[in-house]
This record gives structure tokens, C-alpha cells and sequence, in this order.
């Protein structure tokens, strides 16, 4: 920033409000003008100044708690991140999910050829499916903040997944082994190799009964 007034690095939310605290001082020292319109464009300007805080509130449109955000743009989050609009604002064209690498980003899943290597082909059956335990359940914290009233979920137990031979669709923490979540975005494609499996054993019978003459 020019005028006297410091250059930020970044874009950390303290250095802004501290070069806002700046300019409300220097504001103070400059509201003895003489005349009155020049003291009326100063009030305007510290109704601008003091405003600029909430502004940028809602420009970025979430809360960061004990966060920064860098030259680059990206939101760096030391503690709780969520967004203050997402019940009310539903997503309902042009979107994709978004997913969180173990480093802390977010950002899509790649599905695209160009970005993959090794493939094989990787099989599900009937048997497989049927190993999937779908459950009932509350979460501990539902429970604790809400009593009885906690809402039910429906889902998989991350842990039983791994002892039915299904890794792949766990998410372990990488540093304490403990099990987080269930990639449940590729609970389908064991469906999709169902079906197939269905398909094809039903095409072997289909096979036998016309060698049958039946």
C-alpha cells in the first residue's frame, strides 16, 4: 500500500486489521480540516474504514479459526474450518465433490485417463456384496450434545470393512493406524461389479438351458 502506509506479504487477516487500526488513527489525525464538506468526506471514509473488516467477512463467506490466508489465495486453517452459508446456499449445477488430501487440501478426486498409471482391472462379485453390513447407528458427540433426541445415521463400519478385505475403501489416519471414514463415493462400484457378476452367471444358465433344449 502506498502513502506512507505499510506493504502486506500476505493476506493474514491480523496484518488487515492491524493496517485498518493504522489508517483509523491516521483518519484521527487528519479529522480537523476546515470546512465542512472536507470533515464530511472524512466521516464517509472512516464509515468505509470501520465497515472493511465485516466486508471481508463476507467476501470469503466462511470462518477460519486460527487461520490465515497466504499471497496465494489458499485459506491455511489451525483449527475448525466451516462456512456460514452452506445450509442455506444448496449446490445445484456445475459442481463436483470435493475430497481432502492427507496434507490438508481440498479439491476434486482425478478421474481422468491422462492422470492415471498401472491400471488393472479390479473385479467385485455377489459374494462381495453380500459381505457389506449396512447399519443403524448415533454418533458418541450427537448423543452427548442432544440425548435421545440425536438423529440416527445409516451407513458401514469402517473397521469391519477391513476385516471383510475391503482396504480400499477405508480411510486410516497414516500416523496413529486408526480408522476415520469409509470412502463411501466407491461403495458403488462394487455394485457395478455385482451386476456384472449377475450378468454373466446369468448368460452361463441361459448357456446351459438352450444346450439343454429347455
Amino acid at each position: 500500500m502506498g502513502n506512507g502506509y505499510p506493504r502486506v506479504a500476505t493476506d493474514d487477516a491480523g496484518e488487515i486489521a492491524l493496517i485498518v487500526r493504522r489508517i483509523q488513527d491516521r483518519l484521527g489525525e487528519l479529522e480537523a480540516p476546515t470546512g465542512s464538506q472536507l470533515y464530511e468526506a472524512l466521516a464517509e471514509l472512516r464509515l468505509l474504514v470501520d465497515n472493511l473488516p465485516g466486508q471481508i467477512n463476507a467476501a470469503l463467506a466462511i470462518e477460519v479459526n486460527t487461520g490465515t490466508v497466504n499471497a496465494s489465495g489458499h485459506i491455511i486453517a489451525g483449527g475448525t474450518l466451516w462456512s456460514t452459508y452452506a445450509y442455506n446456499n444448496p449446490v445445484v449445477s456445475s459442481y463436483l465433490a470435493a475430497y481432502i488430501n492427507n496434507d490438508g487440501r481440498f479439491g476434486a478426486t482425478p478421474s481422468a485417463l491422462r492422470l492415471k498409471q498401472d491400471i488393472t482391472a479390479r473385479t467385485y462379485t455377489l459374494d462381495d456384496v453380500a459381505l457389506l453390513q449396512v447399519v443403524n447407528y448415533r454418533l458418541i458427540e450427537a448423543v452427548e450434545l442432544h440425548g435421545d433426541d440425536a438423529a440416527f445415521e445409516v451407513g458401514l463400519i469402517g473397521d469391519w470393512m477391513l476385516e471383510a478385505g475391503f482396504p480400499e475403501f477405508v480411510v486410516v489416519n497414516p500416523e496413529s493406524g486408526e480408522v476415520i471414514t469409509v470412502h463411501y463415493e466407491r461403495i458403488a462400484l462394487v455394485c457395478v461389479g455385482a451386476l456384472q457378476d449377475a450378468k454373466q452367471r446369468i448368460e452361463a444358465i441361459e448357456s446351459r438351458l438352450d444346450a439343454a433344449g429347455i
